[in-house]
């Protein structure tokens, strides 16, 4: 796995294996490559594919505060193809949000090209 963080006041986030649009002033909706999109701010995950749900229970069981120990489980070579962009908006606490959207960069899923 690897992360990139992006700090941004408004904007969007295009996928970068598909260019559809992920995050923008409509909220959030996943491209058919993104594995997971989870909200700070509300801790809760807005998508996450079928296939990370065993991870998400593993993480959960461990821990109250779950997400970075399920982070910690998607570091492995299995998930080498794995890109997590962590997206902090607004400047002041209260007046921003940070969303973790992962990228399965190997998934065969389809694409806008």
């Amino acid at each position: 796995m690897k992360r990139i963080v992006l700090e941004m006041g408004r904007g969007a986030l295009f996928c970068p294996a598909t260019g559809i649009q992920i995050l923008g002033d409509f909220g959030c909706k996943p491209s058919p490559k993104t594995a997971f999109i989870y909200c700070t701010e509300v801790d809760e995950f807005e998508f996450v594919k079928p296939e990370f749900l065993p991870l998400l229970a593993e993480a959960r069981a461990t821990s109250s505060k779950w997400f970075k120990p399920f982070l910690q489980l998607l570091d492995g070579p299995e998930h080498s193809r794995l890109i997590v962009f962590t997206i902090k908006s607004g400047q002041a606490p209260g007046n921003g949000f940070t969303v973790h959207v992962g990228i399965d960069m190997n998934d065969t899923g389809e694409t806008s090209r």
